[in-house]
Parts: structure tokens; C-alpha cells; sequence
């Protein structure tokens, strides 16, 4: 079942929107000047796999989560660090990040 979620216009997060296909959550969209773009190495139709909010925590696994719930890990405060794992051509891989106001308009 595919779920998307509505932004507001302006949040503190990386850039990207992610969407839900069934217990898969996919980078939908990457908003250009954000975060996702900046870093290069992720694209559209790559799988968030697990989030660690801080860059420092453990990972969290996202299969067993909402939408709404990954979204709320992802955002922040702006410049603090994440870090994504995610899966593309069945080979992870994970980016470090830093969250940035971003504009939706």
C-alpha cells in the first residue's frame, strides 16, 4: 500500500521526501539545494534501511515504523548531524548528513 505524507513549506530536515510502499520507505524527491543534494551520493528510488538521529546513536531500523515516524526521526534541529543507511541495487550504504532549513515551495 503506498502512504505519502504532506510537508509544511518550511522545516529543518535533509532535503528529500520519502514515501511508503507496503513496510519500504523510498527517496521520493530530493529538493534541489537541500541537504541530500549537496552530499551527491543519493538518489531518487534509494531505501532508507535505518536512521541514526544523532550520527553517534545506534541505528533505528525503520521497517516496523509509520511514515509519520520516520519523518519525525529525520527532522531537527538545523545542522545537527544524521546519518541514513540505505539500499540501492541490494547493496547498502550510508551517508552522514547535516539538517538544514529547507523550502518545500
Amino acid at each position: 500500500m503506498y502512504k505519502g505524507v504532506l510537508f509544511d513549506l518550511n522545516k529543518e530536515g535533509i532535503g528529500a521526501s520519502i514515501q511508503q510502499l507496503d513496510d519500504t520507505f523510498i527517496i521520493s524527491e530530493i529538493v534541489a539545494g537541500g541537504p541530500v543534494d549537496k552530499e551527491g551520493s543519493i538518489n531518487v528510488g534509494d531505501k532508507v534501511i535505518a536512521i541514526s538521529p544523532n550520527k553517534t546513536d545506534s541505528f533505528i531500523y525503520v521497517q516496523s515504523m509509520s511514515l509519520v515516524e520516520v519523518i519525525k526521526v529525520i527532522r531537527g534541529c538545523e545542522t545537527s548531524p544524521l546519518s541514513l543507511m540505505l539500499e540501492r541495487d541490494d547493496k547498502s550504504f550510508t551517508v552522514d548528513l547535516a539538517r538544514e532549513a529547507v523550502s518545500l515551495k
